[in-house]
Formats: C-alpha cells, structure tokens, sequence
C-alpha cells in the first residue's frame, strides 16, 4: 500500500547543515513507516547544480506531494513561495510556527497552523483521512460534485468577512473542527449530503462560542454562514385576500423524525442516546407535523441541576430553525442545547407555537426568559 507522500519544507538558505537536517532526518526516521517524506537537502541540494534546475525541481517535487509540511521555525522567503505554489495547487498545506514568528500570508493559506511537529503531522492525517473516506457531495437536487477542501474555506471565510471578523484564525479553526465532525462518521460509499456538511459547519461554530477562550465572534459567523444557504419564501396572501395559517397537527404517536448529533461527539448523556425521562419530552416534540429533524449541539452545566427535564424553545434569527435547551441531570452536564429544523421557513412561527402549547400541557416545557 503506498505512503502518502508529505514535502518537507523550511529554511534552508543561510543555514547549517544541522539546522537544515536534523529536524527533517528526525520525521524520517520516526515516521517513515507512515508517510513518504519528500526531503529537499536530500534530493534537491546538489554540487554544481543551477539555480534555475534548483526551484523546478522544487516545484515539481511539491506537485509530486500529497501535502506539505512547513517547518517555519524562522522567516524564509523560499519557504513562504513554497506554502503558495502548494496551496494553488490543491495540496494540504500545514505550516509549523514553534517561535510564534504568526505570519500572517502564511496563515491565510495554510489548512493548519500549529506549535509543533506532532501536531503538525496529526493535522496532516485529518486532511488526508477526509480526502480519503470523503470523495463527492450529493446537492439537494441529487447531483454530486467531486468533495472540496478549498471549496469548503472559501465559503466558511465569506462568512467571517460578512461578520466583520478579519482574522485568519476562525477560518482554520471551523474547517479544522468541521472536518474532525464530519470524519466520526463512516460513510461506506464516500458520499456525503450536502445538509451533513452545512450542519457540521454549523456545529463546529456552535462548539467554538461555547469555548470562553475564543474570542472571535462565532455567533456572528454562524448567522452569516446561515444566511449564505438556501433562499427563504415566505407564503403571502393573493391581493384582497386574508392569509390562512393552517397549524401544524399533534399526532398521537411519533413521527420518523431523526435526532442526532453531527459526526460523533458527546451530550450530557454520553454517547448511548437521549435519557430516559428527556426522551420523553424529544418524542413529544417528533409527533409535531412540519420538524424535519432534531440536532443535538453543545453541552454544558447549568447554575442548578433540574428537579425534572424540561425544555425552553424561541425562534432562531435563521428561518428554517427554532432554537432549544434541554435541562436534565446528565452524567456530563445538565444543559444540552438542540435546533429543529422544520420543512417550511414561512411556517416556522406556527410549529413552534403548537410545539410550546403541546409541550405546556404535558408540564415539559418553561417559558423563555426575555
């Protein structure tokens, strides 16, 4: 089986021979078993050789490389031209910053930006491995398109920039996160639905707001990545008519309405489902007509467990969602958050006022603070 092959740059120019080799010799030597390392002192610097045979052998080398691996340890211009003619080429670019050097080109094209050569490689892998389990996307309309990792950081930093986050850092941040959720799933075909992909997004930057150390605006990137996807109709009456709201019905069981979580992660539950006592109010929630499907999202502790479950629901700013939060004596927490989805945005207001007076009578739901 053959080895993914990983280029191996970093200064060279100006340097000693042992600043130059010995960091490279030492990836090779611990991890050759698992990648092919593509070495530049080993196979690029030669006596006599001419500049010009020099940097086309280094462009063909990184076009021959399956990702790149920049070891910036201290400036270096050939290095930084390097991480460009990869990126242009589609190659997964981590770069290596152990001196906090934090430049600023760098991190616009690289897929990574880490602290050290383990995690840098760790990165590697991630990318590698969705490129591997995850080869086309299936649109709504059932056409598939081959899977894009630049496809996916360009849209993600429209919505940085909307937001009026400039930084780089929330770009790499969510493909990272989003990435790792997507590849906790298995996808036997390789094929992956375009809503599993807008809803790990949006579940990466869920979990990025809920970590106090961020201080980028997630919240704000959220709203504008919702506002990128699907045109929202809203139903209005023909002139001289009055619009009938039509609500949704209750049925006596529940509907094949699906709950889950995005990729693999925990809920206050674990990983083993729902609690007993809170299923009962998600099945409440499932026999409303006009909910597609129920997203669990992050977790945590609220100031006082409940004495019992219970739920408290509003609207989303995003048409099409209804936002929740479940409060329950969990192993791991006692506040799970959760969205619905429901089918028609313009019938949003109508599910989530049948959905809060049928929760009511059954005592599983508290009113939303203002």
């Amino acid at each position: 089986m053959s080895r993914p092959k990983v280029y191996l740059a970093g200064p060279i120019s100006g340097c000693n021979d042992d600043q130059m080799r010995v960091w490279r010799r030492d990836l090779r030597r611990g991890f050759s078993d698992e990648f092919e390392f593509i070495d530049p002192t080993e196979s690029l610097i030669r006596p006599g050789g001419s500049h010009h045979e020099v940097v086309q052998a280094d462009v063909q080398a990184i076009r021959n490389a399956d990702a790149v691996l920049a070891n910036m340890w201290r400036e270096s211009v050939g290095t930084s031209f390097g991480v460009l003619h990869a990126h242009l080429n589609g190659k997964i670019v981590v770069v290596n910053d152990p001196n906090l050097i934090r430049s600023r080109m760098l991190a616009f094209y690289a897929d990574a930006v880490e602290q050290s050569l383990p995690a840098s490689l760790n990165a590697i892998r991630t990318f590698l491995r969705s490129e591997k389990l995850i080869r086309e996307v299936i649109k709504r309309d059932g056409r598939t398109e081959p899977f894009s990792r630049s496809k996916l950081s360009k849209a993600i930093r429209h919505a940085c920039i909307d937001a009026k986050s400039d930084d780089i850092v929330p770009t790499r941040a969510i493909v990272s996160r989003t990435l790792s959720l997507l590849l906790d799933d298995v996808y036997e075909d390789r094929s992956i639905a375009s809503e599993s992909i807008e809803g790990a997004v949006w579940q990466a930057m869920a979990e990025l707001a809920a970590d106090p150390l961020h201080e980028t605006d997630y919240d704000a990137v959220r709203l504008a990545w919702e506002r990128h996807g699907k045109p929202v109709t809203v139903p209005t009456a023909p002139a001289g008519q009055q619009l009938t709201l039509v609500l949704p019905q209750v049925h006596p069981t529940p509907l094949r309405v699906k709950i889950h979580t995005i990729g693999g992660h925990s809920t206050i539950w674990g990983r083993k489902g729902i609690g007993e006592e809170a299923r009962v109010i998600f099945d409440a929630m499932r026999c409303v007509d006009g909910i597609t499907e129920i997203v669990l999202g992050p977790f945590s502790n609220s100031n006082s467990p409940p004495a019992k479950p219970h739920v408290r629901l509003q609207a989303s700013k995003t048409p099409h969602l209804i936002e929740g939060k479940c409060y329950d004596k969990g192993p791991r927490g006692t506040l799970q958050t959760f969205q619905i989805r429901v089918a028609d945005p313009g019938g949003r207001e109508a599910v989530l006022q049948v959905l809060r007076d049928h929760l009511e009578r059954l005592g599983h739901i508290r009113p939303t603070p203002a």
